[in-house]
């Protein structure tokens, strides 16, 4: 068995986790396009690095407006089924 692995190196905005995930949304379809089974990014991407987002309990992240969030991102499983 193969497995794809595609690696993301991408700026992301301190503080802004709504940008951030559409941006990984962004990265995450075009690595689906290349034939990438498993999508990676730095552990602190989504939150930019902001030194602020550890400084206490994260109770709720945002929700993208990327519709591909809102369906429950299928993007790379669907290439898992095909």
């Amino acid at each position: 068995m193969t497995v794809r692995i595609a690696t993301v190196q991408a700026e992301a905005t301190p503080g802004d986790l709504e940008a951030n995930l559409s941006v990984a949304a962004r990265w995450i379809d075009v690595a689906a396009e290349h034939g990438a089974d498993v999508v990676v990014f730095p552990e602190a991407f989504t939150t930019g690095y902001d030194e602020f987002a550890f400084a206490g309990a994260m109770t709720e992240a945002p929700v993208p407006k990327d519709e591909g969030f809102r369906r429950g991102t299928p993007r790379l499983s669907a290439r898992r089924s095909s």
